[in-house]
């Protein structure tokens, strides 16, 4: 019997990390039996976690972003707001990002991002 069950994008993105790491693995002792030497590829992976670092860096800011904005309160659930010229009420308010649905009836996803002035 099974007590929960999730959507296939939430299975496929839990399984590719293991997919991923598995084939990394495969690949670094595969490369040293062809003869291949793997200290040479340390530079390579610094350079990786260099970038990987200053991509993450927007998307930890926007997150920072969020929390505070949800704990200092300031906006909730219903209330009425203009960004970007776009207004409308809040309807769903999360540490990523917060839904606003306008008069006309759409919705827009609206990131939190953090813009020092």
């Amino acid at each position: 019997m099974r007590f929960w069950s999730l959507s296939s994008e939430l299975d496929y993105a839990g399984a590719a990390p293991y997919a991923l790491v598995l084939v990394v693995l495969a690949i670094l002792v595969a490369l040293p039996a062809v003869g291949i030497d793997v200290t040479v590829l340390s530079v390579f992976s610094g350079a990786i976690g260099v970038g990987i670092g200053f991509g993450l860096q927007k998307i930890a800011a926007n997150y920072l972003a969020g929390f505070a904005l949800l704990l200092d309160r300031s906006v909730g659930l219903g209330a009425l707001v203009t960004i970007d010229g776009y207004y409308g009420g809040v309807t769903r308010l999360t540490a990523r990002y917060l839904v606003l649905k306008g008069q006309d009836g759409t919705e827009a996803i609206m990131i939190m991002e953090w813009e020092s002035r």
